[in-house]
């Protein structure tokens, strides 16, 4: 259930039961002797006991209530992961030709991470979707989303890296997420394979700070918090770490008093 506070609109189906109730219906007069030198006036009934055309009801009830279920978007809880949308941002800044830790000699860190994205690729299932980005001080690649993973193998193996920055990885990511927010998608994240150095990063953690403390428009964070995309930045050789977050978690009743009795609800992820 995507949108819950949509169950409100339940509170509609009253209307059409009140309209029925309160449609004014004709009685059939009846001639009375004692009433014959009284002037003549049409009698209408403002409230009928029970409802007229039952059927044209339970119709006008049905058809809200199916409005009101497709905005709520139900989903159902299944065991298995459903369909999935990536966008996959790889770096080919110069930087990223040094040799990789893990791999150690005669492997670069792009060639680490190309062989990484053509596993993941190779993991995706039917309803998948992936799409590739190749960013450097511009974007020279950027394939879409696809189902087909012979394409997107073709299109990963053939990247190359560059003797440029990463003046384009920032606006890469914001574009990514921008896209797969105007989506609406269930199951969806942004890639991230880079050496993440300090200085891809300068401008945007400038803006970040001067937004915070200016608080003028949401920043980025915040935009991504509200939004169902996962920003996922690759590691070459990620910390040892407990291998847990909470998502987000919320008491009920939100106030809570000494002595009285709460809910604790958490998302819990691995």
């Amino acid at each position: 259930m995507l949108n819950p506070l949509m169950l409100l609109g339940l509170l509609g189906l009253s209307v059409p039961i009140i309209i029925h109730l309160i449609q004014r219906q004709r009685l059939r007069p009846q001639p009375l002797a004692t009433l014959r030198f009284l002037d003549r006036e049409d009698v209408a009934n403002a409230f009928a006991p029970a409802p007229r055309d039952l059927l044209q009801l339970l119709l006008r009830l049905f058809l809200l209530a199916l409005f009101v279920f497709l905005m709520v978007r139900l989903t159902r809880a299944r065991s298995e992961v459903g369909p999935r949308t990536m966008a996959v941002i790889l770096d080919q800044s110069l930087s990223m030709q040094r040799n990789a830790k893990e791999a150690g000699a005669g492997q670069s860190l792009f060639e680490l991470h190309k062989q990484q994205i053509a596993e993941l690729i190779e993991s995706i299932r039917p309803g998948d979707k992936l799409a590739l980005i190749l960013a450097g001080d511009r974007i020279s690649c950027e394939t879409g989303y696809l189902q087909d993973k012979a394409e997107l193998l073709r299109t990963v193996r053939g990247f190359q890296v560059s003797d440029s920055g990463s003046l384009a990885l920032m606006p890469a990511i914001r574009d990514a997420v921008n896209r797969l927010r105007s989506r609406a998608e269930v199951n969806a994240c942004v890639l991230v394979f880079s050496d993440h150095q300090r200085s891809n990063f300068a401008s945007y953690l400038a803006e970040t700070a001067q937004k915070d403390a200016g608080d003028e428009t949401m920043t980025f964070r915040r935009y991504l918090g509200k939004s169902r995309v996962k920003l996922l930045l690759i590691d070459e050789n990620p910390k040892s770490r407990t291998n847990l977050a909470i998502e987000r978690a919320r008491f009920s009743p939100p106030r809570v008093y000494l002595g009285a009795g709460a809910k604790l609800t958490a998302v819990v992820r691995n």
